[in-house]
């Protein structure tokens, strides 16, 4: 009897465990992003090449919508990558900006923001809330929403 509550005490610790395990973000080298945002001519966002870098997409393009004065280009698209992570830009409207969502699984607030302050190097941006990054003027915009399952990062980049 002690034998099998041992087994069970120990497989239920087991399964706790693996449960609790959190995603972590992989820590973006910003260097070599922005290399390779210059060789594609700033045609795809830090952001895009960060999780093409990192992670695997679990999904082809999605919901993708064209310039008028461009059929070749991709204005809006979503697109799904493996660990659960969701992202989606849409920079159609000339002179309206870029917004971005990308949406992880849950992760710490403190990674959070760190991660946005190591991949975005904004230096005229603050934390002017806890989930608010932003500059004085003009430039891009960084808000983080929670769920209880995952968290996102809105971004966007305009006048």
């Amino acid at each position: 009897m002690l034998k099998a509550y041992c087994f069970f005490m120990a497989y239920t610790l087991s399964v706790s465990l693996s449960l609790a395990q959190s995603f972590v973000l992989a820590k973006p080298d910003t260097a070599k992003l922005k290399a390779l945002q210059e060789q594609v001519g700033h045609a795809e966002s830090l952001t895009y090449l960060y999780l093409k870098t990192y992670y695997k997409p679990a999904s082809p393009k999605n919901s993708v919508i064209f310039n008028e004065w461009d059929k070749e280009r991709a204005c809006a698209f979503q697109q799904n990558f493996e660990s659960g992570i969701s992202y989606a830009i849409s920079n159609c409207e000339e002179g309206k900006g870029i917004s971005e969502m990308v949406t992880f699984p849950k992760v710490s607030l403190t990674a959070l923001r760190s991660f946005i302050e190591t991949l975005y190097l904004e230096p005229d941006n603050s934390w002017v809330a806890p989930l608010l990054f932003e500059p004085e003027e003009v430039g891009c915009f960084y808000e983080i929403k929670e769920t209880d399952k995952n968290v996102s990062i809105e971004i966007f980049c305009g006048c």
